[in-house]
């Protein structure tokens, strides 16, 4: 079976609240049933042993042999300590050297629920009897997915956590961008090939991870490549049990290897037809706003526009109401054949997602690598026009999380120059670690940092700034006879870790944002090639994070 990120997938919210509730569980009452489909997302007894650890409940005792011993001599086994020793739940619980730890239970069979459910009833009944002792040992049993309903409720009322419907579309959106550094802002087979991975994943990262590592033309129709993978599955009966059912946003989802081994192509293809409606809808859009303004005065002439349609004669008033057929009606002779052609195989893309049919994937293909050729050279309003040149400039703090940059930005700046990403973080949500999309906190953000400009007054991003895109999004808000400035900041990874806090409880968050800004440290270097910013290099200085 194929390997995923472990510590990626942990790191998202749904995975990462599963690991929470069970030790909020096992340091509340003592014990924990924990419910997981056979076909069980990997790593989950590594997590859930870290975040007890982490709560204080160590070392963790993993008991996964099935012997002829009891139950208890089994534990003892597990904990180093001498069979002999523990001859009941009791002592076992009195014994001053298993003070503090944990014991996770895994692989508890239907074979074996007789002699494990009388085990726990006197575990749960012996813990209370001594719940004003201090430091007991806590357990967590992973039982089987077909226990009796009944059973669960009464051996563990209210301490019961089931894995089921914790993975997200978010997470695995998270999942799928971070494992193929690609992201929605790339071009549209990209973001295509992105979202047949998330909508074909559904809950499994074994499957997202597969289509991860695939070419994006191959991502975006993988049917033979995951027929070859998961069309043996044929006669298993899908249940949450088995791990071939489970809900994804609180819809209920079918394991995509379902779908494959009863050869329903067409639930197949409206999964992904679903997937990439949304990127050829958006491109197509955005194809047909370049050239209304790249010949806004030819047909600003010509508005109102009449143009003819199944309910009869309407008019068009402004250019961006103008559909890709529209255009090229309008612009008839003024437009290269290139550019007919380009949009004409724009035009095939939309009309595909229109009745309900997924483009071809070399039509995406061809599509992404011709708009490279004119978002280049697209219309730009005019920057800073009207806003008064009196020495201002836009200062952008850049480095990874935990550099030093607010310390940085504090230090040397006004308070109302600053514009954080982090305090409007707060102001939105209550909080600097916010899952999901940032893109109100972006917006918040250019607001404030225009508004000061166009004022004339100097602005200060205090954000990570790491991605050039994002660099560009907010330097090209600038005209060019304005100064920007990048204050380049890091230090040592070690007390980036140290002086953490929240940071450390996103995983991979200070170590990822590092890679980044490794990687593009030579184009902030270079002022990403903009002529009118200016570098300052403050790297591994202890003045900054002082």
């Amino acid at each position: 079976m194929i390997d995923i990120d472990e510590n990626l997938f942990w790191s998202l919210g749904g995975p990462a609240g599963f690991v929470r509730a069970v030790v909020d569980a096992a340091q509340r009452d003592g014990f924990v049933a924990v419910q997981v489909p056979t076909y069980r997302p990997p790593g989950l007894v590594d997590a859930l042993t870290r975040g007890l650890e982490a709560d204080g409940m160590a070392p963790v005792h993993r008991v996964s042999d099935r012997s002829r011993a009891s139950i208890v001599h089994r534990m003892a086994f597990a904990a180093g300590e001498i069979r002999q020793s523990l001859r009941s739940v009791g002592s076992m619980l009195d014994s001053p050297t298993l003070r503090g730890t944990a014991f996770v239970a895994d692989g508890i069979d239907l074979e074996e629920w007789s002699a494990w459910s009388s085990f726990l009833r006197s575990f749960t009944v012996e813990r209370r009897r001594r719940r004003s002792a201090v430091l007991l040992p806590v357990l967590v049993a992973f039982i089987p997915p077909d226990t009796p309903q009944d059973d669960v409720d009464r051996l563990f009322p209210g301490a019961v956590v089931r894995w089921r419907g914790r993975v997200s579309s978010f997470d695995m959106r998270t999942y799928v961008a971070r494992r193929t550094g690609r992201t929605l802002g790339e071009d549209l087979l990209d973001r295509s090939a992105i979202e047949v991975a998330i909508g074909l994943a559904g809950y499994d990262p074994y499957l997202a991870e597969m289509l991860c590592r695939q070419e994006p033309l191959t991502a975006i129709d993988p049917w033979e490549l995951l027929q070859r993978a998961y069309g043996r599955s044929a006669d298993v009966h899908p249940r949450w049990g088995n791990g071939l059912v489970d809900t994804v946003d609180g819809e209920v989802f079918l394991h995509t290897a379902c779908l494959l081994a009863s050869g329903n192509r067409k639930a197949f293809d409206v999964r992904r037809w679903r997937a990439v409606s949304g990127p050829v809808l958006d491109f197509n859009a955005t194809v047909c706003r370049h050239f209304a303004d790249v010949y806004a005065q030819a047909i600003e002439a010509r508005l109102p526009y009449r143009i003819e349609t199944a309910r009869g004669e309407q008019l068009v008033t402004h250019r961006y109401d103008m559909e890709n057929k529209h255009l090229r009606d309008c612009l008839e002779g003024m437009l290269e054949r290139q550019d007919v052609n380009f949009l004409r195989a724009t035009n095939k893309a939309r009309n595909n997602i229109a009745h309900n049919e997924v483009p071809d994937p070399s039509l995406l293909s061809l599509l992404a690598s011709s708009w490279s050729t004119y978002a280049v050279t697209g219309r730009k309003e005019v920057a800073g026009w009207n806003w008064p040149r009196c020495g201002q400039r836009l200062v952008l703090m850049i480095g990874p999380s935990g550099a030093g940059k607010s310390t940085y930005a504090r230090a040397n700046f006004a308070a109302d120059e600053i514009v954080s990403s982090d305090d409007i973080r707060i102001e939105l949500f209550g909080s600097q670690a916010t899952p999901g999309s940032q893109a109100h906190v972006f917006e918040v953000a250019m607001k404030r940092l225009t508004t000061r400009l166009a004022r004339g007054d100097t602005a200060v991003l205090d954000a990570t700034n790491i991605q050039r895109r994002n660099r560009l999004q907010v330097v090209d808000l600038v005209p060019t006879d304005m100064e920007v400035e990048y204050v380049v900041i890091d230090r040592d990874i070690e007390e980036k870790r140290r002086d953490g806090g929240w940071r450390n409880e996103r995983e991979g968050l200070i170590d990822g944002h590092s890679q980044i800004f490794a990687n593009e440290i030579a184009d902030i270097l270079g002022g990403d090639g903009r002529i009118n910013v200016r570098v300052t290099d403050l790297r591994m200085r202890k003045s900054v994070a002082a």
